[in-house]
């Protein structure tokens, strides 16, 4: 937390003491903003308008704490709501035979001769049932693939520039 935000703490704090009627001395402030530091203050403002609104009595740091936490959790679960269910999202991909992978994956072969070396590869002619993986025909020509290659051009670069 920065010094300002240590200081927007304290007034809010101060405004917190305020309406639950409670003296606040500088030692105890200061204490409360030591205690709380380590929170996002967005969040901590949120929480202490929880507190506000919930509770009786002023809350300790112990509780505006527990409150911080509540808050991050409902944001999170907001987070979740948002995203879609798992298998609902559509894939698209500029090459469905390799899945912009810039390989054909899962091709079988028989293994009763009716395989040809230019298709798996394997020799001889007659050999056991398997399955093979080949160059897809996009590669040369897939912008996803070609959007991959420039990244790892570029990181290349900028090690061989480091060096």
């Amino acid at each position: 937390m920065t010094k300002q935000e240590g200081e927007l703490l304290a007034r809010d704090l101060a405004v917190l003491a305020e309406v639950f009627a409670e003296p606040l001395t500088n030692v105890r402030l200061a204490g409360y903003v030591n205690g709380l530091r380590d929170l996002e203050l967005a969040t901590l403002r949120e929480a202490m308008a929880d507190c506000q609104a919930s509770m009786q009595f002023f809350p300790k740091i112990a509780d505006l704490r527990d409150a911080e936490f509540g808050v991050r959790a409902r944001r999170d679960e907001q987070r979740l709501r948002l995203l879609p269910a798992a298998g609902t999202v559509q894939l698209s991909y500029h090459c469905g035979s390799c899945e912009d992978t810039g390989f054909d994956r899962g091709l079988s072969c028989p293994g009763d001769g009716t395989c040809k070396i230019g298709k798996c590869g394997q020799t001889p002619l007659t050999s056991y049932p398997h399955q093979y993986t080949r160059k897809c025909f996009c590669r040369a020509t897939n912008p996803k693939l070609e959007a991959q290659r420039a990244v790892m051009r570029r990181k290349s670069q900028e090690r061989a520039g480091a060096r």
